[in-house]
């Protein structure tokens, strides 16, 4: 049974973790500083480009924001208790719509807002579906959205009638959005993802409705992007068809079979992993990612020819937005020592309007990250980011590995609040990019799909042999956590060595892939099943990687963390591995979020658990 209203967090546990020690004062007010930063997320900017818009965490819920650009002046729009998670502007700029998932949950929602009266209306469709802005059509501004109902409507895109009837635009299993309109108003692209790695390029006629593929189901391979260009004779496509990079190419409007795209930029060092066109398609902006950054990028386009305008490199860039009828972009950008901002630029990339300074650090000392490459065990090449902790008189050397989620994303060197927090507390943090990872092409990316997952788990161990070889941390004084994948590869790697490892944060991991199967949203059971494994096909091989069956030879105390909604991840997951690891006689914590889905939302939340977090490791390391 899901819930939508927040109550407080629960905790409880067996063995030593009973009596957690409270945070120094010095470090609870350095949580509660870093945590409660300003953070901007979503950008989108209205078509003509003077209004900002962006989601800001609350305590509880979120709040919708227009910024007016060249004044810097924001008001709040709404504020829900709910999480917003995403909102895009209509292309005539009368409309916003938002993603919206009560309590966490994964029944996403949407909700549409007229701006000039600021009411707004409730897209449904039943209480036990997905439902995601998946675009507008450019030339009405009539919404589109994906949903998995269920069984109770079909897997697909559908477009919301001026009277408010939905009208099946493409139908098939996975998800689908909407990638770009004609200039005539007569045809969309598709972007459909079936399998997770697997994303094909469709064209639909409108008035029939009639879908034709236009990439070609073979190699596997992902289209990211695609739009039609400013002439109209070519379709711009991000993909990484026939290469280890996502890459710029094009395909001709109206070519009969499936077809590799022409590749017209590329980077041998990075992935495209953003592209929009500017105004009627004669200049475009790019983001390129690689293990290190991301690299933000302005060319200006005459048919097939690109020049570039500007370029400017940023730790991370997690959100972007541009205007359809302006020469702007909006820069959402972070590093390590430093929370998001949001800019807006122009094509030379010149920030626009006022500066959008974070809010003052005074006092606290950020640290930065230096970027460690290393050999596994059977000499693939991976990378990290190392987060030193100032020498203490007296304190041996610890350090705790962090692994990201996904597994398909990266870490980058992001504004964390429990990394500077561990690091106050004398506690250094690695955060490795181990094979699975993005950043590194394609091959790489694919290197822990299915049985291959056994040399990912491997390679916890190598990070565990690195920081031993180099006394980031010493016997008996190794951490280990992650969240979501992470929190998965967090409870492997305390089972594979529980030599190396004196305790572990799991959040919102998966303890039994055979029970994740079962119990998860049927749209992710369904996509899931090329990265993790078949289970009615596969399931000796599941089950031999899931780490609850190995519970037997932990050592560590475990502290699971978890909301109680989350529908990717589901809550049984920890609260199962918590009840075994009990019956096994182990220390065990388990520290659970009511209203709260696989990531904690609220900002008191957010500080509860990091607060728990790092008060666990203090004990135990």
């Amino acid at each position: 049974m899901t819930t939508s209203i927040r109550s407080a967090p629960r905790y409880e546990a067996h063995g030593r973790g009973r009596q957690l020690q409270a945070l120094p004062d010095t470090l609870a007010r350095l949580l509660e500083c870093l945590v409660n930063q300003p953070e901007p997320l979503c950008p989108g900017l209205s078509p003509d480009g003077q209004t900002l818009f962006h989601i800001r965490r609350e305590d509880a819920g979120a709040s919708l924001i227009a910024r007016e650009v060249a004044s810097g002046l924001e008001t709040v729009l709404i504020r829900q208790d709910a999480s917003l998670f995403a909102q895009y502007p209509s292309p005539d700029g009368r409309y916003l719509a938002l993603g919206v998932s009560p309590g966490g949950m994964i029944h996403e929602s949407v909700l549409v807002m007229d701006l000039a009266t600021r009411q707004i209306q409730s897209v449904q469709t039943s209480q036990d579906a997905i439902c995601r802005v998946a675009g507008w059509l450019d030339t009405s501004s009539q919404l589109v959205v994906w949903t998995d109902g269920f069984a109770k409507m079909t897997c697909g895109l559908y477009v919301i009638e001026d009277d408010g009837a939905w009208s099946l635009l493409f139908a098939a299993p996975g998800g689908s959005r909407l990638a770009d309109a004609s200039r005539d108003g007569k045809r969309v692209l598709v972007i459909h993802c079936p399998q997770r790695g697997q994303v094909h390029l469709y064209e639909v006629v409108l008035a029939t409705r009639q879908a034709r593929l236009l990439t070609p189901l073979e190699p596997e391979a992902e289209v990211v992007f695609a739009h039609y260009s400013g002439c109209g004779k070519y379709i711009h496509v991000v993909s990484n068809l026939g290469a280890d990079r996502h890459y710029l190419g094009t395909i001709q409007v109206g070519t009969a079979q499936p077809v590799l795209p022409t590749p017209l930029y590329a980077r041998d060092d990075a992935d495209l992993s953003w592209f929009a066109p500017l105004g009627q398609g004669t200049a475009a902006v790019m983001r390129w990612t690689s293990a290190r950054s991301d690299a933000l990028e302005t060319v200006s386009m005459v048919g097939p020819v690109l020049k570039s305008l500007g370029s400017r490199e940023f730790a991370s860039i997690p959100g972007l937005s541009v205007a359809s009828q302006a020469a702007r972009i909006a820069v959402c950008a972070e590093r390590a020592s430093r929370p998001a901002s949001i800019e807006v630029r122009d094509l030379m990339l010149r920030v626009q309007g006022p500066e959008n300074p974070n809010a003052a650090l005074a006092g606290f000392v950020m640290q930065e990250p230096e970027f460690v490459e290393f050999s596994a065990h059977d000499g693939l090449l991976l990378s990290g980011w190392l987060y030193r902790a100032p020498p203490a008189e007296g304190q041996a050397p610890r350090v705790v590995l962090y692994f990201h989620g996904g597994p398909e994303t990266h870490e980058r060197a992001e504004f964390r609040p429990l990394f500077q927090t561990l690091l106050a507390a004398g506690i250094s943090v690695f955060a490795p990019n181990v094979r699975g990872s993005t950043g590194r092409g394609r091959h790489f990316s694919e290197l822990d799909n299915g049985a291959l997952r056994r040399d990912a788990l491997l390679d916890i161990g190598n990070c565990a042999e690195l920081m031993l070889a180099h006394e980031i941390g010493l016997p008996g004084r190794l951490g280990i956590m992650g969240e979501s994948y992470g929190g998965y590869m967090t409870l492997a790697g305390l089972a594979a060595f529980p030599e190396y490892f004196a305790a572990g944060v799991s959040i919102c991991g998966i303890s039994n892939f055979l029970t994740f199967f079962e119990r998860t949203a049927v749209y992710i059971k369904e996509i899931s099943r090329r990265e993790y494994g078949d289970p009615d096909t596969e399931r000796d091989m599941l089950k031999a990687l899931s780490p609850c069956y190995r519970f037997a030879s932990v050592e560590a105390p475990i502290l699971f963390i978890h909301g109680e909604n989350d529908g990717n991840v589901p809550y049984t997951e920890s609260l199962e591995a918590f009840r075994t690891l009990v019956g096994l006689g182990k220390d065990a914590g388990l520290l659970s979020f009511p209203g709260e889905g696989h990531s904690v939302s609220g900002k008191k939340n957010q500080i509860t658990e990091r607060d728990h977090t790092v008060r666990w490791f203090l004990q135990f390391l």
